[in-house]
C-alpha cells in the first residue's frame, strides 16, 4: 500500500530508515506505519525526530477502529489526525520475531475466535484473515484515504506558508518597510 500513495497523493514516501536520511530533523511529516499490539510501529521514534502532523495506522482491525486506544498506547496528541486502516495479513511474509509472534497470535487468538458461538462479523473477519490470509486493501479504500493524507499535507503547507509569510511581514515592520 505504501507504495501507491506517492502515486495517489504526488507527496514522496519513504520507509524511517530512507527519511531519515533525506528528509531534515523537524520537517512537517505525515507518519504511517503499522499496528501491532495496539500502537502504530515507530511512532515515537519519529515523532522525536520530526513534526508529526498527521498519523496513519495499518493493522488488522476495520478501516476507522480503534482510534482511541492506537492514540492512547501511541501517545499520540489529540491535536494530531489519527486514522486506521485495515491492511493485508500473511504470516508467511513476515520474517523473525514479529513472524513466531504472529504464529503464536494466530493460534491463540484465532481458535478462541473459532470456538466463540456468538462471535461478531468483525471476529469472523479477523479469524478468517488469520487462518487465511488477508488481502483487505482495495483501491477505492487506498484513494479515499489517499485523499485524507494528502488534505493533511495541504493544511500542513498552508500553515507553513502562513507562518512564513507572518514572518516576512514582521520582517518588514521591524526593518520600516511597512507601516
Amino acid at each position: 500500500m505504501q507504495s501507491c500513495w506517492p502515486r495517489e497523493t504526488g507527496l514522496p514516501a519513504y520507509s524511517f530508515a530512507e527519511a531519515k536520511k533525506r528528509v531534515f530533523a523537524g520537517a512537517e511529516v505525515v507518519y504511517l506505519g503499522w499496528i501491532m499490539a495496539g500502537s502504530v510501529k515507530g511512532y515515537v521514534g519519529a515523532a522525536k525526530k520530526y513534526q508529526v502532523r498527521a498519523v496513519c495506522g495499518v493493522g488488522m482491525g476495520k478501516t476507522g477502529t480503534q482510534t482511541d486506544s492506537v492514540r492512547k498506547k501511541s501517545v499520540i496528541p489529540a491535536n494530531i489526525p489519527l486514522f486506521t486502516l485495515q491492511g493485508n495479513f500473511n504470516v508467511k511474509k513476515l520474517h523473525g520475531i514479529y513472524r513466531f509472534m504472529m504464529e503464536i497470535m494466530v493460534k491463540t487468538v484465532g481458535k478462541g475466535l473459532a470456538e466463540k458461538s456468538d462471535c461478531t462479523p468483525e471476529g469472523n473477519d479477523m479469524q478468517d484473515m488469520m487462518f487465511r490470509g488477508g488481502e483487505r486493501v482495495k483501491a477505492e479504500k487506498s484513494k479515499r484515504h489517499s485523499r485524507l493524507v494528502q488534505s493533511a499535507a495541504i493544511n500542513i503547507l498552508l500553515e507553513s506558508f502562513l507562518h512564513l509569510l507572518l514572518w516576512m511581514i514582521f520582517r518588514c515592520f521591524r526593518k520600516g518597510v511597512m507601516r
